[in-house]
């Protein structure tokens, strides 16, 4: 089958298109790529790292694509966990613009022909507009009936040690919260939220999305059981989830308060505890990370407004293109 496409793609020089079944030779080739740029790459290197412990740690066969030039180094990244978003990487910083714009069309035509011969065409595509954009253009003129179209903006943003800032809300200031790790006694009336917080974020949820999150936690170290409660009194009122690992950074995957515990700094407290835990030294009980990045949806400016109060500073933009027929169809309830 490659080899068959790799003749279909000379027209776009020698860029070929080569398929991994191991998420650590991935790693390997295309270390000059993530090089310096975890937060950049937090998602893809995240999902990577699930992969690296268990293939099938997302139950389906995840499409792990590199697109190679002349040489041996990797020009463009592709990552797919379908129904999960086909995710771009950065570009290899070395490069040429004509090497991008050709490894940009040679993988969409990757893509959009045998993917589609598999019936795995992504619902969703993520990465950087100057690549995403070009790319999801060269898809839509070669399937007509392409229901791709843009959606929200991402915006990466990331916080060191030194740039934590203490939330506004501090939980010195009210003797009733406290915060602390999830524990599995906690799944069932988890589950209420994490569904929740999907429809609040994403317009949609599904219970494999929440069973799935419910077992990676539980699989988890207690110390690094990937979600921070807060509780005012007995009451659940907000959490901060984290995750996709990488050999310096963790990313905040999730920020959640209860509706009717909003507009009081809680979802802030909640993300800076987990911060703080993230980003503390080994040596002190914490997790020991350099970074942590979160993303964030560009048109909710107040939620922006939260993590640039604890030190979050912008690094790159994502946009996202979306099939929202094809999205409701894989997503919907049995």
């Amino acid at each position: 089958m490659l080899e068959r496409f790799s003749k279909l793609m000379a027209a776009h020089g020698t860029a070929t298109v080569q398929s991994y079944t191991s998420a650590t030779d991935l790693l390997r080739d295309a270390a000059e790529i993530f090089a310096k740029r975890e937060v950049e790459h937090s998602f893809m290197l995240g999902v990577l790292g699930n992969l690296q412990k268990d293939m099938d740690f997302y139950h389906v066969t995840p499409q792990l694509l590199a697109v190679k030039g002349s040489g041996p180094t990797p020009l463009l990244l592709a990552t797919m966990v379908y129904p999960y978003p086909l995710v771009l990487s950065l570009a290899a910083p070395s490069a040429s613009d004509e090497e991008v714009a050709g490894a940009l069309q040679c993988l969409a035509d990757y893509v959009a022909t045998v993917l589609k011969e598999k019936k795995v065409f992504p619902v969703k595509l993520m990465g950087l507009p100057a690549l995403v954009d070009p790319f999801t253009e060269r898809l839509a003129q070669i399937c007509w009936d392409l229901g791709l179209r843009p959606a929200m903006g991402i915006q990466y943003y990331s916080v060191d040690p030194s740039t934590l800032v203490p939330p506004r809300l501090r939980l010195e200031d009210d003797p009733t919260l406290t915060v602390r790790p999830y524990e599995e006694r906690d799944a069932e009336w988890m589950r209420t939220w994490i569904w929740q917080f999907h429809m609040d974020t994403y317009g949609y949820s599904q219970d494999g999305f929440v069973e799935d999150q419910l077992a990676e936690l539980a699989r988890l170290p207690r110390e690094a059981r990937g979600m921070f409660l807060l509780f005012k009194g007995s009451e659940f009122v907000s959490y901060a989830a984290y995750g996709g690992a990488t050999a310096n950074t963790l990313r905040i995957t999730g920020a959640f308060t209860r509706e009717d515990f909003r507009e009081h700094g809680y979802g802030q407290l909640a993300v800076w505890c987990a911060c703080r835990h993230l980003l503390t030294p080994v040596a002190d009980h914490g997790l020991g990370r350099s970074a942590v990045a979160i993303a964030a949806d560009q048109a909710k400016s107040s939620v922006m407004g939260i993590y640039k109060r604890l030190g979050f500073a912008e690094t790159n933009e994502l946009r996202e293109y979306v099939d929202h027929e094809g999205l409701k169809a894989v997503t919907a309830k049995p």
